[in-house]
């Protein structure tokens, strides 16, 4: 009988042991620990689990069905993407009972867990709560640093007006698009000057300036600085011409008003403007022929606007045809 007692004894202490180890590993694992039997039912947890759902732990218990779990966590705000409560609590206990999640969560402290459970043999669950926090600031910084790094590649540093390369893609697309399109080309007319007299802190200032002055007035547009002091409006929409000649007058008249550059005034700068419209011609045509009409703007004494001459290339087209089909008439008849 003795040898019964000692036996028993020594297979409490074991199991004691054995299971004082399990809460010891349990606690030491890098996250928080949670087990659920095959009824949904908490059996175990550690510490780090309780803080990570501090908004529960009143329900946090040995015991507990889980469903009960999540409806204390939703009324106490533990999740902050339960907008519908009873919908989440259906969902969350779906895949649950699914097992083998692995899934990010977002926790009302503005931290994150990655939450992965597993089910075991026995039909219980185990769950391990895994804080990545500083991997989620580290992935939002380079995502920030990502998209900073695509917004300067298409646009201007000083004047945050996309760049040429941006120009490019927008001109081609408005060409390709339904319907006609214009381009405005435009050339500061006295910047150098101001450049040489006054430094280019004093450019920079005026380029600045113009550039907010052409967003006002070109709303509508996409407006682009191509480099120095040459800037572009690309009208996706301009069935109605007269529009595009109001834009550009007035964009005329606005670039010449006042530039202020600290205390001082700079009243020397204005600007000429080459127009033209596209009509299927593709964009290297509709650039070289807005530019064609900028270099008559300026050659008419600047600070004025000019409108391509050049005769379009739909208009051209159809000349054409009925040349062609006057011809085979002509041949059929003789």
């Amino acid at each position: 009988m003795a040898v019964v007692l000692v036996r028993e004894c020594g297979r409490r202490r074991r199991v004691e042991w054995e299971r004082a180890l399990l809460r010891e590993i349990i606690e030491a694992l890098p996250g928080g620990f949670v087990a659920w039997d095959a009824d949904d039912r908490l059996v175990m947890h550690d510490a780090e689990f309780v803080r990570a759902y501090n908004l529960s732990t009143d329900t946090i218990r040995p015991g507990a069905r889980f469903e009960d779990v999540i409806r204390a966590g939703v009324r106490a705000g533990q999740y902050v993407d339960a907008v519908d409560h009873e919908d989440f609590v259906r969902k969350k206990i779906e895949d649950h009972r699914l097992g083998g999640q692995v899934f990010e969560r977002r926790m009302p402290d503005g931290s994150w867990l990655l939450v992965s459970e597993k089910r075991m043999a026995g039909g219980g669950i185990v769950g391990v709560r895994t804080d990545i926090t500083a991997l989620k600031r580290v992935e939002a910084a380079l995502a920030a640093a990502i998209a900073r790094a695509e917004h300067l590649a298409r646009h201007d540093p000083l004047t945050g007006l996309p760049n040429r390369a941006a120009f490019d893609v927008a001109l081609a697309s408005a060409c390709a698009a339904p319907g006609t399109s214009a381009l405005l080309c435009i050339d500061l007319d006295g910047f150098k000057a101001v450049n040489d007299r006054l430094g280019h802190a004093a450019g920079d200032a005026v380029l600045r300036q113009a550039a907010d002055r052409l967003r006002d007035v070109a709303a509508s547009a996409m407006v682009a600085r191509l480099g120095g002091d040459e800037f572009a409006v690309v009208v996706s929409e301009a069935s109605d011409p007269t529009q595009s000649e109001f834009m550009a007058e007035c964009l005329v008249r606005t670039l010449q008003r006042p530039y202020r550059f600290g205390e001082s005034c700079i009243t020397d700068v204005g600007a000429s403007i080459g127009l033209a419209f596209d009509v299927g011609q593709g964009p290297e045509a509709l650039a070289r022929a807005a530019d064609d009409a900028l270099y008559v703007a300026k050659q008419a004494g600047r600070r004025t606007w000019r409108k391509s001459e050049q005769r379009n290339w739909l208009a051209a087209r159809v000349d054409s045809s009925h040349r062609i089909s006057d011809e085979i008439k002509r041949s059929v008849r003789s």
